[in-house]
């Protein structure tokens, strides 16, 4: 009797340090930015632990995969950032089969509404099979209707557009974002060209130029930072210092990748 009660005390003791270290490490909560990793506590909610938590770490959000094989993914290296920093969004539409993946590239009107307020010109064949749009505000796919037009990335200036290339039909490369493409062109006659390497892959970016009395020249941000008024043409250099310019202001955006079968991800950060 005496060596069971002597084991039963020693079970009785081991439960109890462990349970103490299982508590210790709940409270620790591991907060990964993009430049560094923060170890603090729950109940320890300093200032510069606050900024921390708030400007978050990187972000993934993925649909799973589709009927058709495929598997739209958000990637933020943040999902939270200050009023004027920039977030990192890329944007990957993969072929989850590990064998190729023939399909027809339907017209999916989001792609190319949307992509005409967030790019200068659609002169990369990847924005006929990935596109994207930003909201201000919390939305998902029962609410986004409600939304309104998106947020205007690119300067909304008069430039030149090369020749765009819409496709038609693209053989996804087996567990791969690599396609062989196919476009057409002619509004009567529709004449085949192709194959071309696609990359479904896309980053979202905030564009701006700069012009001169002979040229302009427009750029894109590392990332997303802000926005333009709606319109079209402003005179003089549209450069982020512009008049018709808005870094985020503070509050959750909602971004939604789409692609070229209507299949959507729901993704989202945070200004402070």
């Amino acid at each position: 009797m005496r060596g069971e009660n002597a084991l039963l005390a020693v079970l009785v003791l081991a439960t109890i340090v462990f349970a103490s270290l299982a508590v210790v490490e709940y409270s620790q909560v591991r907060v990964t930015t993009a430049t560094s990793t923060f170890t603090t506590t729950v109940t320890s909610m300093t200032t510069d632990t606050a900024y921390s938590v708030q400007n978050g770490g990187p972000s993934v959000y993925s649909s799973g995969v589709f009927p058709n094989g495929l598997q739209l993914t958000v990637r933020l290296n943040s999902s939270g950032i200050q009023p004027h920093d920039e977030v990192a969004v890329q944007i990957e539409l993969l072929n989850a089969l590990d064998s190729n993946n023939t399909l027809a590239v339907p017209a999916n009107q989001n792609i190319s509404s949307w992509n005409e307020e967030d790019f200068f010109c659609a002169e990369n064949p990847s924005y006929s099979l990935v596109g994207f749009a930003l909201f201000k505000g919390h939305f998902s796919a029962q609410n986004v209707s409600a939304a309104g037009s998106p947020l205007q990335l690119a300067a909304p200036v008069a430039i030149p557009c090369p020749f765009s290339l819409s496709l038609n039909s693209t053989t996804f490369l087996p567990e791969s974002d690599e396609t062989v493409s196919f476009g057409s062109y002619g509004q009567t006659q529709q004449i085949q060209q192709g194959p071309y390497r696609v990359t479904a892959e896309v980053n979202a970016t905030t564009g701006y130029c700069v012009s001169s009395p002979s040229s302009i020249s427009c750029l894109r941000s590392a990332g997303l930072l802000g926005y333009w008024a709606p319109g079209f043409g402003y005179p003089g250099n549209a450069t982020l210092s512009s008049k018709n310019f808005s870094y985020f202001p503070a509050g959750e955006y909602t971004l939604v990748a789409t692609d070229a079968w209507n299949q959507s991800v729901y993704a989202y950060f945070t200004v402070f």
